[in-house]
């Protein structure tokens, strides 16, 4: 990542997880309440701001890329851990 990039945002984790589980971007933007393309463009984002890919084609799916299986891995504690943050915030 370059020191100009845009940082990664939760939303753009939570669409490449959406777009994983669904298993397409049609799915996914469908299962997130947004637009197909809002979501393509947000996976497309989080991987310019990476500078590597984590999803490729194969046929018609959308399947991660090796580097795209670990940092997704990792990714997902982010949103647990980001969505128990807003549960006991709610809490308080």
């Amino acid at each position: 990542m370059t020191d100009n990039a845009e940082q990664p945002t939760l939303d753009q984790w939570r669409m490449l997880a959406a777009v994983v589980d669904c298993g397409g971007f049609a799915p996914a933007a469908e299962a997130l309440g947004k637009s197909q393309s809002a979501v393509s463009y947000g996976v497309q984002r989080l991987q310019d701001s990476l500078g590597i890919a984590l999803l490729t084609t194969q046929g018609r799916r959308s399947v991660l890329t090796p580097d795209g299986e670990v940092l997704l891995r990792r990714a997902r504690h982010l949103l647990e851990e980001s969505t128990a943050l807003q549960r006991l915030a709610g809490n308080l």
